[in-house]
Protein backbone atom coordinates (compact mmCIF):
# COMPACT_ATOMS: atom_id res chain seq x y z
CA UNK A 1 0.00 0.00 0.00
CA UNK A 2 1.15 3.48 -0.81
CA UNK A 3 1.51 6.10 1.32
CA UNK A 4 1.31 9.86 0.73
CA UNK A 5 2.54 12.45 3.16
CA UNK A 6 1.12 16.08 3.33
CA UNK A 7 3.45 18.33 1.66
CA UNK A 8 3.09 22.19 1.79
CA UNK A 9 5.40 24.56 0.63
CA UNK A 10 5.59 28.29 2.62
CA UNK A 11 6.70 31.18 1.10
CA UNK A 12 7.47 34.31 2.87
CA UNK A 13 8.97 37.27 1.23
CA UNK A 14 9.70 40.45 3.70
CA UNK A 15 10.92 43.51 2.18
CA UNK A 16 12.25 46.12 4.22
CA UNK A 17 14.27 49.36 3.22
CA UNK A 18 16.13 51.61 5.31
CA UNK A 19 18.64 54.12 4.51
CA UNK A 20 20.91 56.38 5.95
CA UNK A 21 20.66 59.24 3.31
CA UNK A 22 18.24 61.99 3.44
CA UNK A 23 15.39 61.06 1.79
CA UNK A 24 11.77 62.16 0.78
CA UNK A 25 9.47 59.40 2.79
CA UNK A 26 5.55 59.39 2.50
CA UNK A 27 4.15 61.11 -0.05
CA UNK A 28 3.89 64.37 -1.72
CA UNK A 29 0.25 65.53 -0.82
CA UNK A 30 -1.75 68.77 -2.51
CA UNK A 31 -4.16 70.73 -1.49
CA UNK A 32 -5.05 73.02 -4.01
CA UNK A 33 -1.81 75.38 -4.95
CA UNK A 34 0.06 73.82 -1.98
CA UNK A 35 1.83 70.80 -1.79
CA UNK A 36 3.87 69.07 1.62
CA UNK A 37 6.45 66.66 1.52
CA UNK A 38 8.18 64.99 4.50
CA UNK A 39 12.06 64.55 4.56
CA UNK A 40 13.32 62.34 7.23
CA UNK A 41 16.51 63.79 7.94
CA UNK A 42 17.44 65.33 11.26
CA UNK A 43 18.48 69.82 11.89
CA UNK A 44 17.62 72.30 13.63
CA UNK A 45 14.46 74.75 12.63
CA UNK A 46 17.04 76.89 11.18
CA UNK A 47 18.66 73.94 9.08
CA UNK A 48 15.48 72.81 8.36
CA UNK A 49 14.24 76.08 6.54
CA UNK A 50 17.50 76.46 4.46
CA UNK A 51 16.68 72.81 3.75
CA UNK A 52 13.75 73.13 2.13
CA UNK A 53 14.93 76.34 0.63
CA UNK A 54 17.30 74.22 -1.28
CA UNK A 55 15.18 71.77 -2.31
CA UNK A 56 14.48 71.75 -6.26
CA UNK A 57 11.26 73.13 -6.08
CA UNK A 58 11.07 77.30 -6.52
CA UNK A 59 10.16 79.11 -3.40
CA UNK A 60 10.09 76.09 -1.28
CA UNK A 61 10.10 76.49 2.40
CA UNK A 62 9.23 75.42 5.18
CA UNK A 63 5.49 73.84 5.90
CA UNK A 64 3.20 76.60 6.68
CA UNK A 65 -0.47 75.12 7.69
CA UNK A 66 -3.70 77.89 6.92
CA UNK A 67 -6.47 75.56 7.09
CA UNK A 68 -7.25 71.69 8.42
CA UNK A 69 -7.50 70.51 4.62
CA UNK A 70 -3.67 71.91 5.02
CA UNK A 71 -2.93 69.99 8.06
CA UNK A 72 -4.14 66.89 7.40
CA UNK A 73 -2.35 66.79 3.96
CA UNK A 74 0.96 67.28 5.80
CA UNK A 75 -0.17 64.43 8.23
CA UNK A 76 -0.34 62.52 5.41
CA UNK A 77 2.88 63.26 4.20
CA UNK A 78 5.01 62.07 6.78
CA UNK A 79 4.16 58.54 6.05
CA UNK A 80 7.43 57.40 7.66
CA UNK A 81 8.42 56.47 11.42
CA UNK A 82 8.45 60.06 12.11
CA UNK A 83 7.40 61.25 15.84
CA UNK A 84 7.74 64.59 14.75
CA UNK A 85 8.30 67.01 11.80
CA UNK A 86 9.32 70.85 11.91
CA UNK A 87 6.55 73.26 10.70
CA UNK A 88 7.82 76.79 9.48
CA UNK A 89 5.74 78.45 12.52
CA UNK A 90 8.60 80.29 14.56
CA UNK A 91 8.33 83.17 17.20
CA UNK A 92 9.24 86.59 16.04
CA UNK A 93 9.86 90.03 17.44
CA UNK A 94 11.24 90.65 21.27
CA UNK A 95 9.98 89.39 24.38
CA UNK A 96 7.04 92.08 24.85
CA UNK A 97 5.93 91.73 21.65
CA UNK A 98 6.45 88.44 20.54
CA UNK A 99 4.72 87.34 17.69
CA UNK A 100 3.82 83.24 16.30
CA UNK A 101 4.48 83.87 12.45
CA UNK A 102 5.34 81.40 9.78
CA UNK A 103 8.13 81.21 8.19
CA UNK A 104 7.03 82.29 4.75
CA UNK A 105 6.27 85.58 6.27
CA UNK A 106 2.19 84.67 6.40
CA UNK A 107 0.58 85.66 9.95
CA UNK A 108 -0.70 82.74 12.05
CA UNK A 109 -4.36 82.65 11.33
CA UNK A 110 -5.58 79.12 11.85
CA UNK A 111 -3.99 76.98 14.73
CA UNK A 112 -4.28 73.37 15.99
CA UNK A 113 -1.63 73.73 19.29
CA UNK A 114 -2.09 70.41 21.74
CA UNK A 115 -3.05 70.72 24.98
CA UNK A 116 -1.01 73.34 26.90
CA UNK A 117 0.74 74.64 24.27
CA UNK A 118 2.80 76.79 23.37
CA UNK A 119 4.89 76.26 26.60
CA UNK A 120 6.74 79.20 27.65
CA UNK A 121 10.00 80.10 26.46
CA UNK A 122 9.26 77.78 23.17
CA UNK A 123 10.31 79.67 19.87
CA UNK A 124 9.76 77.39 17.36
CA UNK A 125 6.90 74.33 16.58
CA UNK A 126 6.66 71.03 15.20
CA UNK A 127 3.86 68.92 14.43
CA UNK A 128 3.09 65.30 15.63
CA UNK A 129 2.57 62.30 13.61
CA UNK A 130 1.53 59.82 16.06
CA UNK A 131 -0.70 59.79 19.16
CA UNK A 132 1.27 59.15 22.36
CA UNK A 133 0.02 57.12 25.40
CA UNK A 134 0.28 60.36 28.17
CA UNK A 135 -0.95 62.96 25.30
CA UNK A 136 2.25 64.84 25.39
CA UNK A 137 1.45 64.44 21.23
CA UNK A 138 -1.65 63.95 19.85
CA UNK A 139 -1.62 62.94 15.68
CA UNK A 140 -1.95 66.46 14.15
CA UNK A 141 -1.37 69.08 17.22
CA UNK A 142 1.33 71.37 17.05
CA UNK A 143 3.73 71.64 20.49
CA UNK A 144 5.98 74.70 21.18
CA UNK A 145 9.99 73.37 21.14
CA UNK A 146 13.30 75.46 21.40
CA UNK A 147 14.70 76.57 17.73
CA UNK A 148 18.07 73.73 18.14
CA UNK A 149 16.02 70.78 18.95
CA UNK A 150 16.61 68.34 15.57
CA UNK A 151 13.91 66.50 14.29
CA UNK A 152 12.62 65.95 10.81
CA UNK A 153 11.42 68.40 8.26
CA UNK A 154 8.22 69.21 6.50
CA UNK A 155 8.45 71.09 3.27
CA UNK A 156 5.65 73.18 1.33
CA UNK A 157 5.74 74.26 -1.96
CA UNK A 158 3.88 75.20 -5.32
CA UNK A 159 1.67 72.73 -7.10
CA UNK A 160 3.75 72.51 -10.00
CA UNK A 161 0.23 71.48 -11.92
CA UNK A 162 -1.59 74.69 -10.86
CA UNK A 163 1.62 77.10 -10.84
CA UNK A 164 2.33 79.60 -8.04
CA UNK A 165 0.92 79.96 -4.62
CA UNK A 166 1.13 83.29 -3.04
CA UNK A 167 2.18 83.47 0.41
CA UNK A 168 4.98 81.23 -0.61
CA UNK A 169 8.39 82.93 -0.51
CA UNK A 170 12.03 81.94 1.14
CA UNK A 171 11.47 84.84 3.43
CA UNK A 172 12.84 83.57 7.42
Amino acid sequence: MLHRAPFCIVFVTVFVCFSTTAQSCGQVNCVGGTCFQHFNVDLNWKSALNYCQNISHPNATLSAIHNAFEDNALITSMGCFADFAWIGLHLVGDSNSAQWEWADGTPLSYNNWGLNEPKNGTNCAQICHFNFSDQSCVAGKWIGVDCNDTENVSCMYANPTIGTTTGLSNNA
